[in-house]
């Protein structure tokens, strides 16, 4: 445990001087930053000022003396029940990000294809996070592990999908889903990352969805063989009961 949290340290000192932010693309079910925000606070367990939350609203300046204080009891139990949601087994954060694929082949010494490497490409990918911005504060989302994802073997058949599919856009991008189990929250104090200060946050890598930028189509999936989500467990449960003598 000692180690793992000097690798942590370790990791934000080298973040403090110079870090590749993977930038988050939003759509409709990939974590936006009151997601992030929320997800900080209830991993720190620290309840969030939810009112002064809706004060900083854009809609929240339109409100009149008389609306204002509905406005923010309506404001407040929204995010009070999205609170309340969190923290369970099968919550993760979804980051979607573009970024560019390719395949590797490996050959044998005879110039036969032996495996297959699918390589996810970053501009420095020792040091990464996802950056969020939620009013006046800055996350961070850092997956200490990330970099071992980069480089992953793959089927020939899948190997032909993936290269198929990017061959059809210039800079052989893909959508990628990173599903992310939060674990740890700094919440002393923000970190000095990019002559910025974020609050941090730290996570595991549950699954990795790759799909097509074109069609949306899937081309690849990784899931941790850690993880097992509460709806398997009882799936597992069931069979495990139906096999026992």
């Amino acid at each position: 445990m000692k180690n793992t949290c000097f690798a942590v340290l370790v990791l934000l000192s080298c973040l403090g001087f110079c870090a590749t932010k993977l930038y988050a693309q939003g759509n409709f079910n990939s974590a936006n930053a009151e997601d992030v925000a929320l997800s900080f606070y209830k991993t720190a367990q620290a309840m969030p000022d939810f009112a002064q939350w809706a004060k900083k609203t854009p809609a929240f300046k339109y409100q009149s003396v008389t609306e204002a204080p509905v406005y923010i009891q309506k404001e407040r139990e929204r995010l009070l029940k999205k609170w309340a949601e969190l923290g369970k087994e099968d919550d993760v954060l979804n980051i979607r990000t573009i970024s560019p694929v390719k395949v590797d082949t490996v050959l044998t010494e005879k110039g036969i294809a032996e495996s297959y490497i699918l390589k996810i490409i970053f501009q420095n990918p020792k040091e990464t996070y996802f950056p969020y911005k939620h009013y006046d504060d800055s996350f961070a989302v850092i997956v200490p592990d990330l970099p071992k994802f980069f480089e992953l073997p793959i089927t020939k058949e899948q190997a032909d999908l993936v290269n198929s599919d990017i061959q059809s856009n210039r800079k052989h991008e893909a959508v990628i889903n990173f599903f992310i189990k939060p674990y740890k929250s700094y919440a002393d104090h923000p970190r000095k990352i990019n002559k910025t200060d974020q609050w941090v946050m730290l996570g595991n890598v549950v699954s990795i969805s790759i799909s097509s930028k074109k069609t949306g189509a899937p081309l690849w999936h990784y899931g941790a063989k850690w993880y097992i989500s509460p709806k398997g467990k009882e799936l597992r449960d069931i069979y495990n009961a139906r096999n026992t003598p």
